[in-house]
């Protein structure tokens, strides 16, 4: 994976603001929201002053270009600059070309660490009241999570909470899409946000945050989609074979 250049200044840059006139919206980092078409998405990127990766993948080498399936990049730790890291998911044909999911790692410098305490209250800031929340064993907090739907609103309610303690908010993509999407699964009914606060040095104090984002629909759409499609292409493609070879006219001696 490339290397990437993050000018950030902020330790607790977390992306953009709200709506317009407190308009809900799909929940970001660093200004990379789900939803987003892949071109802003490299544009906000760029902006960023990140040096990009492009993750492809091509089944069966059946395909004219191959499927653009996630973006990323990093950069080390550097004095009293935090570490990034970035993984952006992208939904894949016949499905419009859009953000469904980003994996962001923060690394912290041992003189610039954040009180766990702090982080929360930033993020409770740019993304409402959590929804559920987990605390270590000296109580500090350590993974919390958001709901929303589609639209981006915030989900609430007991029912909520026990589907926010259960779901993942993360499943890497690697390029294969023969992947059961839960069409029955809650889970991929609503937009997960999750930030996990790793105290692993002294408790209290971060060491890491882990944000990732999710966007569940959207993931039960297009996995099953492109698979169909990506068989559709292989059939058609092996139907070519078949023309093509008959064309050629070639005989057995019987």
């Amino acid at each position: 994976m490339n290397i990437v250049i993050l000018a950030l200044t902020g330790l607790f840059f977390l992306g953009g603001g709200v709506g317009n006139a407190g308009e809900p919206k799909l929940p970001d980092t660093l200004g990379i929201a789900l939803g987003m078409p892949v071109k802003d998405a490299v544009q906000r990127m760029k902006e960023l002053g990140l040096a990009i990766h492009a993750a492809e993948t091509n089944p069966y080498n059946i395909l004219e270009k191959p499927l653009l399936h996630e973006l990323g990049g990093s950069k080390a730790m550097t004095g009293s600059v935090s570490g990034e890291s970035l993984r952006v998911s992208i939904a894949t044909p016949p499905h419009s070309q859009v953000v469904w999911q980003v994996l962001r790692t923060s690394q912290f410098p041992e003189q610039a660490r954040p009180a766990s305490a702090t982080i929360l209250t930033s993020l409770r800031e740019k993304y409402g009241p959590e929804i559920w929340k987990e605390l270590d064993g000296a109580g500090h907090p350590r993974v919390v999570r958001w709901l929303f739907d589609e639209q981006g609103r915030a989900l609430t309610g007991d029912a909520n909470a026990m589907l926010a303690r259960g779901c993942n908010s993360y499943s890497p993509n690697n390029g294969t899409f023969n992947i059961p999407a839960g069409q029955r699964d809650p889970c991929y009914g609503i937009v997960h946000l999750e930030a996990k606060i790793n105290a692993l040095s002294k408790p209290g104090i971060a060491d890491t945050l882990e944000i990732k984002l999710m966007h569940g629909p959207i993931a039960r759409s297009f996995f099953p989609a492109t698979d169909a499609w990506i068989q559709e292409q292989q059939a058609k493609a092996a139907n070519k074979d078949i023309e093509k070879a008959m064309q050629q006219g070639a005989k057995p001696a019987l």
